[in-house]
């Protein structure tokens, strides 16, 4: 069954725009946007994992592959230090949700820490991180289980002329699966990166319009589906 879409009231819609380049290229594009951007004043380099949320009939990633209207992701994220990769608190948990063209997002943080999460906690308990989501109204399919871990590099910029969110992701992997859900896979480690545009606008700032020109081709980028397939060898 398909979710019905969030409540407008507690996500402001915002529009994501996602460039894609081979991973060898990720570096140089990395200089590139240092010498147009500004740097996040508060994260402007993290390592950062997320456990991806479905059931068995996978509806969740199969929304995605189907290029359903509505799709639906649910998440626990936390991030780490890129010097050290020590797991720094808050965790979170989220709902991260596209109708069409916009896209919409829910997160709340977890008293639970990102070292325990981290630290190989059970399937049961990682479905209790669900739990705030439904304490604070929002609709989470009660058969869902923790079925996916990406991990990533991720730096953070700043458009200087619109105040759009940067941000290039690297190192993109999918590190464990539930093998209740997943009999078996293989270590997957994506042959690309993926540059993210958030923002209130469509349209690229004109100083990043370059980008097309630089190894970058604008598609959808799921690292949740990518890593799946990767991992599994699917081609559905």
């Amino acid at each position: 069954m398909q979710p019905a879409a969030l409540p407008r009231q507690h996500a402001p819609p915002e529009h994501e725009l996602k460039f894609v380049v081979a991973a060898i290229r990720a570096e140089p594009l990395l200089e590139w946007l240092r010498a147009r951007c500004v740097p996040d004043p508060i994260y402007p380099d993290g390592l950062v994992t997320s456990i991806y949320f479905d059931n068995r009939s996978m509806v969740l990633l199969r929304a995605k592959i189907n290029s359903d209207f509505i799709k639906r992701k649910v998440r626990v994220r936390w991030y780490a230090d890129p010097a050290t990769g020590i797991a720094q608190d808050p965790a979170f948990v989220e709902i991260k949700e596209r109708v069409g063209a916009r896209r919409f997002k829910i997160r709340v943080p977890l008293e639970v820490t990102a070292a325990e999460i981290a630290g190989n906690a059970s399937i049961s308990a990682l479905r209790g991180l669900l739990t705030p989501l439904r304490q604070a109204g929002h609709w989470v399919a009660a058969d869902l289980q923790p079925f996916l871990r990406i991990a990533f590099r991720r730096r953070r910029f700043t458009d200087p002329t619109n105040g759009a969110r940067i941000s290039i992701d690297s190192s993109i992997r999918g590190t464990t699966a539930n093998p209740a859900l997943l009999a078996t896979c293989r270590p997957a480690l994506l042959t690309h990166a993926v540059i993210e545009v958030k923002g209130e606008s469509r349209e690229l700032s004109r100083w990043m319009v370059p980008l097309r020109h630089l190894g970058c081709r604008r598609e959808s980028f799921s690292k949740y589906e990518r890593c799946f397939r990767k991992l599994t060898g699917n081609s559905w």
